[in-house]
């Protein structure tokens, strides 16, 4: 019997993960991966992965929470063996309403890239963007250090540069290029466009909250990426 969608109830401590069977199959008995897992609340509560026959939620607040999450399969067309969206998350986390992507991170640090922006290489693997070229400027989203997961909508937490200045709230975000920072700013936002020539200018979002870029060189970003064909370099 054909089963597309499904509710799982998930009560998790602090730190704490938990796997579930989902149970989704098509007409003919053969398990689905989920493309849309989504809670019914704000919660901390992630997904860490999914596949054809489970789920795997993690909690990586300091105190326990729990949430309703609805699970559906609704593309038919999975291209690389991979849902086009299998998670659309809420909650303090996240900022709220982030839209996920699947994604070979596998290339990046936790260390270092967590909040970096990241573009599809010809490996088929996410690497930090660069504005210095076209190909490595066609940002996909910013990493917010989830395995596996690339944030392309939505509120997420990003890292700007230092030289490009103080974002200011309700301000296009660009990319950086790998030469700023002294050489650190790959995959980096920055509050000021490019300008010089070579180039590239590309509007990831907005500028949501600049509160944590004194600190920590970090600011809310409204992911709003545009079209390729409005992607452009500096003449």
């Amino acid at each position: 019997m054909q089963k597309l969608v499904a509710d799982i109830q998930v009560s998790l401590a602090a730190g704490a993960s938990q796997t579930f069977n989902h149970g989704l199959k098509d007409e003919e008995g053969e398990p689905l991966t989920p493309d849309f897992v989504i809670p019914n609340r704000d919660t901390a509560i992630k997904v860490v992965s999914a596949d054809a026959h489970t789920i795997t939620f993690n909690n990586p607040a300091t105190q326990a929470d729990s949430a309703l999450f609805h699970v559906e399969h609704r593309h038919s067309m999975i291209m690389n063996d991979k849902p086009p969206f299998y998670w659309q998350g809420l909650g303090p986390n996240v900022g709220g309403g982030v839209v996920y992507q699947p994604a070979d991170t596998s290339a990046l640090n936790p260390a270092t890239d967590i909040g970096k922006a990241v573009y599809l290489d010809a490996n088929n693997h996410v690497a930090l963007t660069d504005s210095l070229g076209i190909a490595t400027a066609r940002a996909k989203g910013i990493w917010t250090g989830i395995p596996g997961q690339v944030a392309v909508e939505g509120p997420v937490v990003a890292q700007f540069t230092t030289a490009g200045g103080i974002p200011a709230p309700g301000a296009p975000a660009y990319l950086a290029a790998s030469t700023d920072d002294t050489n650190t700013g790959a995959g980096k936002l920055t509050a000021t466009s490019p300008t010089l020539a070579g180039l590239v200018v590309f509007t990831i979002g907005l500028v949501d909250d600049n509160t944590d870029y004194a600190g920590l060189k970090k600011c809310l970003v409204l992911i709003q990426a545009p079209k390729v064909d409005q992607i452009n370099p500096v003449p």
